[in-house]
């Protein structure tokens, strides 16, 4: 090299490790002016494009260098990580891979690879290219963060929170890390502890808007959605151009109901990142919240396209097809997303709400029991050292503790007949069902639903969710149909007493009405005004009662002025806490018309004539499978919605049944 070229090299090198890229990049050219095949200076001011971010010229650049010498493995590396942040992972492997067969002993490029094979969806090989740098640095906290990724990716959380920890004791100041932990501690239901690590996090870079961001995403399984969007605001905030962001603030809206501001959050999402997999997923959940459902699902099936590895992807895509009323299309779909990760208990517990709907029993009930495991806001089960209970008779109490909500209970309270009358049976269950569920079983030990929601534990030779009975009693549909039904008796001194407050002096028939469900996630697709009840609050010959718990009175007077049509409220039955006193309300009635709530199982466990109106798609329960009368409750006849947020049709069939009903008493 000649003096001159030297020196300029030299105080290129100088100026690049002061941090002046500038600078060295006009010295680096000048000696390319001397000797246009300068390998050091062609490598190093590729380099210093791509410290800069003009990653593009730099590895334009980088490529010349190697040209000239193309068994340098350091800029093949160099090369690499411009091509892995270009967003081209092929072309970077086949770099790493050149580096690393030229040097096999460094990490770092072991460490790249992987990284390109993660991207590539090729997590078993990228495993290995972590492993490959940790055992050549054992120190190496990125790997182990690394690593921690593949691992929660897997369903393999316990495993990944250790790399986290592993990477944390070896670099506390690693924000990352501590974020990243937060993500698997979300995981396992520890989220007190996700909250710790995505705050000291925070507190690590202040300005850290993935944290915010996966703050916020535990904010909402917590159940509390109006600090999840805070932190999700806050995100955005930081980053504005952070689509990950966008699309949990997002799904933050959907989860208040601000459907409007969901979609355009997705949509912003979508205009950062075109081809935002899961945007596209989460605003087809938000389209079918807001009945746009052919829409939907071309959002889901571009979602697949994109990325046809998601199983998350598949399964939302599952749900659309649900909505959609194709049920064979939406279990092939849960059943793709379960072949691709197997662990997918969201999928598995979607695709068991299928089956039984189609009366496959034996699969339904069997994935069933994954609805614990599914990611499902207030789905975790008891703690409980207690073994399980195998449907077999045994020596001792068996527990079977409740689950779900108060029509849940009475429907599955359906199944305790079908268990052998030899075994010993102890229920948890709501305190307000005791004395009619004591009534109807008096056989079995009663105790108050509180002492089994945080932990089962007792004197009991085995336990389990009362939801579990028919897998583990094997129920099909002739043992289904075979059961003692009805099952509830209301108690005959009150039933006596209500009949005579509401009979009608002039022979009405008496029709108990209800119309909202409580349900917290799917209420809204189970409730309809009272008013849109105004074929039947018209019929002549009917006595109307409510059976609707809640504020109900400015409701009921409203109708009253537009319709001239009167709901009577019982004012000694407190529909609400007062069951015993609502089931002989129901008890007293000559009919009853409601939607999917509690006072449709009530009404079923006692055998009253009643229309249920039920959803259609997701709102719907998995037990009104498209028969009527309903399998489970033989006296209830089954109105089933046509096109979500449209009651119309349930409405006309309810008052044609319930105009039938009167003719048969007049004639």
């Amino acid at each position: 090299m000649p003096p001159d070229t030297r020196t300029l090299f030299q105080k290129a090198l100088a100026l690049h490790q002061s941090g002046d890229a500038a600078g060295a990049q006009a010295m680096y050219r000048k000696v390319l002016k001397h000797d246009a095949r300068h390998f050091d200076s062609l490598h190093l001011l590729g380099l210093t494009y791509v410290q800069q971010g003009d990653l593009a010229r730099g590895a334009e650049q980088i490529s010349a260098a190697l040209a000239v010498r193309p068994d340098f493995a350091e800029a093949h590396y160099n090369l690499g990580h411009a091509l892995l942040s270009l967003g081209r992972p092929a072309d970077a492997l086949a770099s790493f891979d050149r580096a690393i067969a030229l040097n096999g002993r460094d990490p770092l490029s072991h460490f790249e690879r992987g990284n390109a094979l993660k991207e590539l969806g090729r997590g078993a090989d990228a495993m290995q290219s972590f492993e490959a740098a940790l055992s050549l640095a054992p120190r190496f906290a990125d790997a182990h963060n690394n690593i921690g990724v593949l691992l929660k990716d897997e369903g393999r959380f316990e495993e990944a929170l250790a790399h986290y920890d592993r990477a944390i004791s070896l670099r506390p100041g690693y924000a990352e890390a501590h974020s990243n932990r937060g993500n698997v501690l979300k995981e396992l239901e520890r989220l007190d502890e996700a909250l710790a690590s995505y705050d000291r996090a925070i507190a690590l870079r202040p300005d850290y808007a993935e944290a915010y961001s996966n703050r916020g995403n535990a904010l909402a399984r917590l159940g509390w959605p109006e600090r999840a969007l805070e932190s999700h605001d806050r995100a955005i905030a930081l980053r504005p151009d952070y689509a990950e962001g966008h699309n949990n603030r997002g799904n933050a809206l959907k989860d208040l109901g601000r459907l409007d501001e969901a979609l355009a959050s997705f949509d912003t999402a979508l205009r950062l990142r075109p081809d935002y997999a899961e945007a596209l997923s989460n605003r087809g959940g938000a389209l079918a919240e807001a009945g746009r459902l052919g829409e939907a699902l071309a959002d889901h099936d571009r979602a697949v396209s994109l990325k046809p590895t998601s199983a998350e992807a598949w399964c939302s895509r599952g749900n659309a097809l649900v909505d959609l009323g194709r049920m064979a299309d939406a279990l092939a779909s849960y059943e793709e997303a379960m072949r691709l990760k197997p662990s997918f208990a969201m999928a598995r517990y979607n695709a068991s709400l299928v089956a039984l709907r189609q009366r496959d029993f034996a699969t339904g009930f069997d994935f069933y029991r994954s609805r614990f495991a599914a990611e499902r806001p207030g789905a975790r089960g008891p703690e409980t050292a207690l073994p399980a209970w195998d449907g077999a008779t045994c020596d001792g109490e068996v527990l079977l503790w409740a689950e779900q909500g108060l029509g849940d209970e009475v429907f599955f309270a359906a199944m305790l007949p079908l268990v052998d009358p030899a075994q010993r049976i102890a229920l948890s269950a709501d305190r307000r069902l005791h004395p009619v569920l004591a009534r109807a079983f008096p056989h079995v030990r009663l105790i108050g639903r509180e002492m089994t929601e945080q932990r089962v534990e007792g004197p009991f030779a085995a336990q389990a969710p009362v939801g579990d009975l028919g897998f583990l009693l094997k129920l099909d549909a002739a043992r289904i149909a075979r059961r003692r039904s009805p099952y509830f008796t209301a108690d005959q001194a009150r039933r006596a007493a209500l009949q005579a407050a509401n009979a009608s002096a002039t022979g009405e028939l008496v029709c108990g009405v209800a119309w909202r469900s409580g349900n917290k996630k799917l209420g809204h697709h189970r409730s309809v005004a009272l008013a849109d009840f105004a074929p039947l609050l018209q019929l002549p010959g009917l006595r109307f009662v409510n059976l609707q718990y809640g504020q109900v009175e400015e409701e009921i007077a409203a109708v009253a002025a537009r319709l001239g049509s009167t709901v009577h409220i019982a004012r000694d039955v407190d529909v609400f806490n007062d069951i015993e006193g609502l089931l002989a309300l129901i008890d007293a009635c000559d009919v009853v018309f409601t939607t999917d709530n509690v006072t449709a199982h009530l009404a079923g466990a006692l055998g009253k004539p009643a229309v249920v109106m039920v959803p259609a798609g997701q709102g719907r329960h998995w037990y009104w499978g498209g028969e009527s009368p309903s399998l489970w409750y033989p006296s209830l006849t089954l109105a089933y919605q046509q096109d979500p947020g449209s009651w119309r049709e349930p409405v006309t069939e309810a008052s044609q049944f319930v105009a039938g009903m009167l003719a048969r008493a007049q004639g």
